[in-house]
């Protein structure tokens, strides 16, 4: 990322830019807490509004500060780590890879 400007990179896009009320918002669940518990969030808002975008970016932001993270994707239409179709819940401990990528099957 560089610094100044918000954009980050990612391998299947040249560059995005992030909105910085979206790092902000990240960082502000993650980190602003005042209870020992960790956060829970809901993302909704209509269709095409970055909903996947700012979830993926929240998980990674919450990586920073907790091992796991649970997430339960309900987006049965373009889910994050499953086939479409599926509710799922998944225990994530690692950074996940290019916030804009969905997961799709690959192409032999």
């Amino acid at each position: 990322m560089d610094g100044s400007s918000g954009k980050r990179s990612s391998s299947s896009y040249t560059e995005w830019t992030i909105p910085e009320i979206w790092e902000e918002a990240a960082d502000s669940i993650t980190y602003d807490s005042s209870s020992c518990l960790p956060p829970i969030t809901l993302v909704c808002g209509p269709w095409n509004s970055g909903k996947s975008t700012f979830s993926r970016l929240l998980l990674n932001t919450l990586l920073h500060r907790y091992k796991r993270v649970g997430y339960l994707d309900t987006d049965v239409g373009q889910p994050e780590f499953t086939p479409p179709g599926c509710l799922s819940l998944h225990v994530i401990d690692k950074q996940t890879p290019g916030i804009f990528d969905h997961s799709e099957p690959k192409e032999t």
